[in-house]
């Protein structure tokens, strides 16, 4: 009796195996993705039959921290064209990834700015309400008007791929975007916030507490 017990459930639990097996076995050979990724470090999924034509390498550190921090952001330019064309297409795909970029940007600017009002109205309660007024419209105007530089000091093309389509081939240059070159344009704002003396400070840990909310909770797409 214990004999069959056992040789039936050792029978009921290689079927489950199989079958678990089994049911990996066909989500790998039928999912359509595969996952691009740059010095271990996952990027996106692209399409099972593209031919990765480029991979930057030595990025590895950078992208882990990136990723950890929650700021991995990346941007899939595309451009269709004939074969032979890679080149050209290739800086036309990336030309649309920094577009992607630029829209981006200006969201993250006006989710900033929105959020940023509220530490305008919790910092300006003091005595000296004009100068904290005047301060922080001039950082706010910095910071905004030098995002879109941000475009060419804090991206870069990671990976090229192209996908064949019917009597075509879509290119694709993936950009990768550090935010925290935009942390530095309010880094270089300091010299402006410390005219506040302490209640420079508080505002500067706020204000970089806002940046990092317009980066998380704006979606890259």
């Amino acid at each position: 009796m214990d004999n069959n017990i056992i040789l039936w459930t050792g029978v009921g639990l290689g079927l489950v195996a199989l079958l678990i097996g089994g049911i990996f076995l066909y989500h790998t050979l039928t999912y359509p993705f595969k996952p691009l990724d740059i010095d271990g470090v996952k990027i996106a999924e692209i399409p099972k039959e593209a031919v990765i034509e480029f991979k930057k390498v030595g990025k590895g550190a950078e992208l882990k921290q990136l990723q950890k921090d929650g700021f991995l952001l990346y941007f899939d330019g595309i451009a269709e064209g004939a074969p032979g064309m890679g080149s050209v297409m290739y800086n036309q795909a990336e030309q649309d990834a920094r577009e992607q970029l630029s829209r981006y940007l200006n969201s993250v600017v006006t989710d900033f700015q929105q959020r940023a009002q509220g530490v305008l109205q919790s910092s300006s309660t003091g005595t000296d309400n004009d100068k904290v007024v005047a301060v922080t419209n001039t950082v706010f105007k910095n910071v905004s008007s030098n995002f879109a530089k941000t475009i060419q000091t804090g991206a870069e093309v990671v990976a090229k791929y192209y996908v064949m389509k019917a009597g075509r081939i879509e290119y694709h240059s993936v950009l990768v975007y550090n935010p925290k070159t935009a942390f530095s344009l309010l880094q270089q704002q300091s010299y402006l916030i410390e005219q506040l003396g302490d209640q420079g400070k508080e505002f500067y840990e706020n204000l970089n507490k806002v940046l990092e909310e317009a980066f998380k909770n704006t979606p890259s797409k």
